[in-house]
């Protein structure tokens, strides 16, 4: 029940709880280009895992997906491998709504002050854990992943929510918790404790609630009835 309430504290039951599958969700290809001299290939997201080889300076790859803990799928000897994202560079990046794991992001709540945190642990290759800790000490967690189809936020082994549908297009409808959200404004200037955030999306949730997302960041701020529920303070 504390890991449920401390859940929609974060979400604000402004999204549509899924069965949980486990399923991994085919990404578009994205090319790039090898930006050091040696770019080791691993046979798992970790830079202890086993090195199947490397590419040099110049080398096209496909990528098959991108994990938030900083790691690109590709296909290395008719197997699937990885090599560590930020020595890429792609052709195009679309703007991830996903927050940093590198980051630790601390909330003002109508429950008190939270801080949520990760440590980059991924869980099923593509979900990634993340914490909130109260200011009593009291942890739960939770996990998130982005995909082709949005950004999406749950618990591991259990359901998971969409959060932001993509593609992000304003007037964009799907399905909230027994509800329908809307996408009512995209690349909007927002405001926060944490400082100004820019092409920042905002979500309307039926039971009246409207949550405001950043690039890289995720939710900054939940509103209702003209009074703040949910604002970002810090960013660490």
């Amino acid at each position: 029940m504390k890991l449920f309430r401390t859940f929609l504290s974060f979400v604000l039951l402004t999204a549509l709880i899924l069965p949980f599958s486990g399923q991994t969700f085919a990404a578009k290809t994205m090319t790039a280009t090898v930006e050091v001299d040696k770019l080791n290939i691993r046979a798992k997201t970790s830079i202890s895992a086993t090195k199947l080889g490397s590419l040099t300076k110049g080398t096209k790859v496909t990528v098959y997906k991108k994990t938030a803990s900083g790691w690109s799928q590709i296909i290395y000897n008719k197997k699937t491998a990885y090599v560590s994202t930020q020595y890429l560079t792609f052709k195009s990046k679309k703007t991830s709504y996903l927050p940093n794991p590198e980051k630790v992001y601390t909330y003002d709540t109508t429950s008190g002050i939270k801080k949520h945190y990760s440590t980059g642990k991924t869980y099923n290759s593509e979900w990634v854990y993340w914490y909130t800790k109260d200011s009593y000490g009291n942890k739960t967690t939770f996990v998130m992943r982005e995909t082709k189809y949005g950004l999406d936020l749950g618990w591991p082994e259990s359901e998971y929510t969409t959060e932001i549908a993509y593609p992000i297009k304003n007037g964009k409808k799907f399905y909230g918790y027994l509800e329908t959200r809307k996408i009512i404004a995209v690349n909007q200037t927002v405001k926060t404790k944490a400082g100004t955030f820019k092409k920042v999306v905002v979500v309307q949730s039926a039971n009246g609630y409207k949550a405001y997302y950043a690039p890289n960041v995720g939710c900054i701020k939940t509103i209702k009835n003209s009074k703040t529920v949910f604002e970002l303070i810090k960013i660490e």
